[in-house]
């Protein structure tokens, strides 16, 4: 199914108010900043065996403030992020040295290389940087499975 033996999921999580997923984060001042990044690798070849694991927190830059929903919903407080966050550079550069030369796919649920792509954007870095990743949204595979709309 993909080329190389080892796969990357990650997933994002990301700035948030009350109803911000609902809206798109199209009200005013509301952007997709990345202030958390997990993921792991897995070599598909020995049965989906873990190779490695990645987690960063991200200062967020255009809203630095995080909202009481944002830390309500993932357990990510202000001071975490203030202490042991890093710059979105800082913190793709660590993402992509992750990744391994060889990696078959970067796999997510939903549209996390669009925020990537964003990020960079708020960052002023070239989202060209993540041309040629071999991204994957796994969202249409898993509502096909399970019968999701």
């Amino acid at each position: 199914m993909f080329p190389g033996n080892v796969i990357a999921i990650f997933d994002l999580e990301l700035t948030a108010w009350p109803g911000t997923a609902a809206r798109n984060w199209s009200g005013p001042g509301e952007y997709r900043e990345i202030i958390q990044i997990g993921a792991v690798a897995v070599d598909i070849a020995a049965g989906w065996r873990e190779t490695a694991a990645f987690q960063m927190l991200v200062r967020p830059r255009l809203n630095p403030r995080l909202s009481p929903y944002i830390t309500e919903l993932t357990g990510i407080t202000q001071a975490q992020v203030d202490e042991r966050g890093v710059a979105f550079p800082a913190m793709l550069d660590a993402f992509l040295a992750f990744l391994e030369p060889d990696t078959g796919a970067v796999c997510y649920n939903g549209h996390d290389d669009e925020v990537l792509r964003e990020n960079c954007r708020f960052g002023g870095l070239d989202p060209a940087r993540l041309d040629g990743l071999p991204f994957h949204n796994l969202q249409p595979f898993f509502r096909e499975r399970l019968g999701r709309d």
